[in-house]
């Protein structure tokens, strides 16, 4: 019985599951732009800790001008991965892939805004930030 109930609700969830995935990250990025942002916080993100921004600005020691820009490029891209989490059609690879390539987008519209100096310091203060989070993962895991 238990094997016939786990046959069932297997199919069932194949049967489900969406069959529309995008054929390239492109189709995704642009289908993601031209859905609206996210009302409430979805359970995932809800108690994750953002980035302080201004916190990173001022170590980045931007102008009034950049921060203006650097903010505005950062609100953009977050809207954007929100949509993007929440978009229940993708697959994890799809995801994951589309995600790669927003965050690239915004780094390069980042360098546009930044000097070279500011732009080294906001590689390695990202990649800290990537190695805590990595570090964190792995010691709830135990």
């Amino acid at each position: 019985m238990k094997r016939f109930l786990c046959l069932v609700l297997g199919l069932s969830l194949i049967a489900c599951s969406g069959t529309k995935q995008a054929n390239t990250t492109t189709a995704v990025t642009e289908e993601i732009s031209t859905t609206p942002p996210p009302q409430k916080p979805t359970p995932r993100s809800a108690g994750r800790q953002r980035p302080d921004l201004s916190k990173l600005m001022t170590q980045l020691n931007l102008s009034k001008e950049q921060e203006v820009e650097f903010e505005a490029i950062h609100n953009k891209y977050r809207t954007k991965m929100q949509t993007l989490r929440q978009d229940q059609s993708l697959e994890r690879a799809g995801k994951r892939a589309a995600m790669k390539d927003l965050r690239t987008a915004q780094t390069t519209e980042l360098k546009a805004v930044l000097t070279t100096t500011q732009f080294e310091l906001y590689t390695k203060l990202m990649e800290e930030r990537r190695s805590n989070n990595r570090r964190n993962r792995e010691q709830r895991s135990w």
